[in-house]
């Protein structure tokens, strides 16, 4: 994600990215919105009912979106981090257009756009 992008997550849910060390966000603009949504969300129960969520992860892997943080496993926040996970596994990582999980050496979840862009860049390395 681009450390614009990132750095407003971070700013403005400062109880969710609230871990020791530099935090890194190991995934595409693409799934901004999600996270974003999912932060909001993850913000206000940590304001509003005493969980303790703070982000240890977040990144791309298997082609969808992994939240991992403390308290994952309390019942409202798997709820929520499930959801946002079953979102990205139909939106673009890249841009945020409704993609496909694809294959291609890796699993990502791509538009079809950004699938042939994804091919073309893998081919030349």
């Amino acid at each position: 994600m681009s450390p614009e992008l990132a750095s407003k997550l971070t700013a403005d849910f400062p109880l969710l990215y609230a871990g020791e060390g530099v935090f890194s966000f190991e995934c595409k603009d693409g799934w901004y919105d999600i996270i974003r949504e999912l932060s909001e969300k993850l913000e206000h129960l940590n304001r509003t009912t005493g969980l303790s969520c703070v982000a240890s992860q977040v990144k791309e892997k298997f082609g969808t979106l992994r939240f991992y943080c403390t308290d994952e496993d309390a019942p409202p926040a798997l709820a929520l981090i499930q959801s946002a996970m079953n979102k990205s596994a139909v939106t673009c990582e890249r841009c945020g257009e409704p993609g496909n999980l694809r294959e291609g050496g890796w699993l990502k979840t791509l538009c079809d756009k950004c699938f042939c862009e994804w091919l073309s860049e893998a081919s030349r390395r």
